[in-house]
């Protein structure tokens, strides 16, 4: 079977009208237009998206409106982290029953705890549906102790299939891919190392720059 989780993917931005919710003739016209751009995949509700600003059903009806418009041409991935664990699970749910292709989970926001409160909060999500699970770790810093006990820990989770890697820290992102080998489906998330993590075993960028260069940046990285 193909893989479809792989290439350019933007982290998309959520348009807002004037009262700050969701502008839903602009995000269709955005869905629309990135698609025949030609992107690889589209990840909702991320950093760049500002997923986490929205209300739980705010953050739905966005989903609800961008699988409507994009009708199963390329993946979607939607990022269901939030401040508690439990909406988290419930987005997660939801976006199976939407439609999605996989869902992703920045770790705990506001009380981020040690690394066993980090892989509660992503084993409670991956547990709760059947979709693909990409963990999204923000920072260089975010993953603490032992980087092939975290990893092995995510593996033997279910549903996880991959992560989103917000980092600097290259090595890191080697020492993952040394660990899972091909198990993990890494995607790299700062745009201005997209080429430099593609030596370090990512098969593809989720980032804001490919809201608008997504073929200069494709050709770049190919």
């Amino acid at each position: 079977m193909k893989n479809k989780f792989k290439g350019i993917w933007p982290a998309m931005f959520t348009a807002v009208n004037e009262e700050g919710d969701p502008a839903f003739d602009q995000i269709e016209k955005l869905v629309d237009a990135l698609i025949t751009d030609g992107v690889d995949g589209l990840y909702l509700l991320g950093s760049t998206g500002q997923g986490v600003l929205f209300t739980e059903e705010q953050r739905g009806e966005i989903l609800e409106v961008v699988l409507n418009v994009n009708g199963g041409r390329i993946p979607v991935m939607v990022q269901v982290g939030s401040l508690t664990t439990r909406q988290s699970r419930d987005l997660a749910i939801h976006a199976e029953k939407a439609g999605a292709d996989a869902i992703s989970s920045v770790g705990p926001i506001y009380f981020p705890g040690g690394v066993e409160m980090v892989l509660t909060h992503y084993r409670d999500i991956a547990e709760a549906t059947g979709l693909p699970f990409f963990p999204y770790q923000l920072g260089s810093a975010s993953i603490k102790g032992d980087i092939n006990y975290f990893t092995k820990a995510l593996l033997d989770m279910p549903r996880v299939k991959g992560m989103k890697l917000t980092t600097t820290d290259l090595l890191q992102i080697s020492a993952i891919h040394n660990y899972a080998g091909n198990r993990l489906q890494l995607f790299s998330g700062a745009d201005e190392l997209f080429c430099h993590s593609a030596l370090c075993g990512t098969i593809g960028a989720i980032g804001s720059f490919y809201n608008f260069w997504y073929k200069e940046c494709a050709h770049v990285r190919d």
